[in-house]
């Protein structure tokens, strides 16, 4: 069975990594990345440089295939909203030798003093950057993946539509390298672009409360007036329990009754 390395490497380049994630780009015959990723490597390592493919699914077939001797560089922690996760499910885990480096989401905790385990880490790659909503909360912080140059001007524009315009907002780009830079105002005030290598991070001031547990209040949905009404939403949810990957039915027949049941890909 061929195996294939997936290197996470930071801004930081070739100084950050490990011997393990050197020998397996070194040992490569063929090396995957970004144009960035790969001028990050040295001259000395002698495999083939390939650009990753946009969608990523013919690289797939290709390596399901069982190319040999194939090396994958990905930002930071593969497996952390990472290519990683792609190709693990895909070619299955036994396939990869996941070399991880720290994150973005490691970095920016460890740059602003904050607990790891107290932080909500968001992507808003690839994704509308209203994704955010849901966990914007008073008191609560968040790390946002973007990307392009206008990540974090448009996550600062929809956390002050969204009422959280007071909002400690710090823009940390090229976390890891020399040229390292670290961007602290609020929400409402923020309108600049950034190195397109950059998170943001935001500490929620003062804004409306919009709960995590069922019974969102009724004028968080657009409606017609005809919604089940906010504590029996609350109730009815409450009741039915449901666990990941379970799937919801608003029957909407009259009575308000809901039904569940789980996804097939659940």
């Amino acid at each position: 069975m061929t195996r294939i390395a997936v290197v996470g490497i930071g801004a930081d380049g070739w100084p950050g990594l490990g011997e393990g994630a050197r020998a397996a780009i070194l040992g490569a015959r063929t090396i995957f990345g970004s144009e960035r990723q790969l001028a990050l490597v040295p001259a000395e390592a002698a495999g083939e440089r390939r650009a990753l493919p946009s969608p990523l699914e013919p690289l797939l077939d290709e390596l399901a295939d069982g190319q040999d001797g194939a090396c994958i560089l990905a930002s930071g922690d593969p497996m952390l909203h990472g290519i990683g996760a792609s190709l693990a499910r895909r070619l299955g885990p036994e396939r990869l030798d996941v070399h991880p480096h720290p994150s973005a989401f490691a970095l920016a905790c460890a740059r602003l003093g904050w607990p790891a385990a107290d932080v909500e880490l968001v992507s808003a790659v690839a994704r509308p950057a209203d994704v955010v909503a849901r966990v914007l909360q008073p008191g609560r912080r968040i790390v946002v993946y973007v990307t392009g140059a206008d990540g974090a001007r448009t996550l600062a524009r929809v956390v002050t539509e969204r009422g959280f315009g007071g909002s400690r907002l710090v823009v940390l780009e090229r976390l890891g390298a020399p040229g390292e830079r670290v961007t602290e105002a609020t929400a409402q005030t923020f309108d600049a672009p950034a190195d397109p290598l950059h998170a943001v991070a935001i500490e929620v001031g003062d804004g409306p409360l919009r709960p995590l547990v069922p019974g969102l209040p009724d004028d968080a949905y657009e409606t017609d007036g005809q919604l089940t009404k906010r504590h029996v939403r609350a109730i009815t949810l409450a009741a039915l329990a449901p666990a990941p990957g379970a799937l919801l039915w608003d029957v909407g027949a009259g009575s308000g009754s809901i039904s569940s049941g789980r996804s097939k890909a659940g």
